[in-house]
């Protein structure tokens, strides 16, 4: 004989007082969403091991080769803009005008904004935004001179990648030149970002609201 179910209408108003603050069930539900707070902030931890390690290179590296594509096209495109066709060949002024400062300027802000925005998108659903943040201004701050380097390095990369296959494809040796730029702003950002990491981790015991 099938018998009919009726709501547990106490345990109903129980769970509906502690929402709302009141009651018994009102502190085990507090306490429940300050561990899962804390579970949330805690994801910043796996940085510490290899796997976490490697994520965060992945991430990095991604960052750089954006930046570098980014720098590329920006300052191709300010430099065909600004500087008559007549003298983009011939040696520099004295004194550099206002075009070539644009230019310069836009070189190093804009491959250390595109890393710091892609490396907050990517770490924010991994780590707190504190950490993110971290890691994201120490990018952009360290950025501009492994990118020196790497435009330094980067061509003799390029030409020996041309050499190791066997070509003399201007495209090949600019993928190289490219990989070469890449490898060099991973590898010297990649300490400063962890660095980051470490210091903005939650402490032990806190809870900090992320968003």
């Amino acid at each position: 004989m099938a018998t009919s179910r009726t709501p547990d209408v106490n345990g109903m108003r129980l769970v509906l007082a502690g929402i709302q603050g009141e009651g018994p069930i009102s502190d085990f539900l507090v306490l429940d969403s300050r561990e899962f707070l804390r579970f949330r902030n805690l994801r910043g931890s796996l940085g510490n091991t290899m796997h976490g390690k490697l994520w965060l290179f992945k991430i990095i590296g991604q960052a750089a080769f954006l930046s570098t594509i980014g720098g590329f096209l920006v300052t191709f495109a300010l430099f065909e803009l600004l500087v008559p066709p007549g003298i983009r060949f011939s040696p520099p002024p004295r004194v550099p005008s206002i075009g070539d400062a644009i230019i310069l300027t836009a070189s190093l802000v804009v491959p250390a904004a595109l890393g710091f925005w892609w490396i907050l998108r990517k770490l924010r659903d991994e780590y707190p935004r504190r950490q993110a943040l971290g890691a994201a201004v120490a990018f952009a701050v360290f950025s501009p001179v492994p990118l020196g380097l790497g435009l330094a390095v980067g061509p003799i990369v390029g030409g020996y990648t041309g050499i190791f296959l066997g070509t003399e494809s201007r495209l090949v040796a600019f993928a190289g030149a490219v990989l070469g730029i890449v490898l060099v702003m991973a590898l010297m950002t990649f300490v400063p970002c962890l660095l980051a990491l470490w210091i903005t981790r939650p402490k032990g015991g806190e809870v900090h609201q992320t968003q």
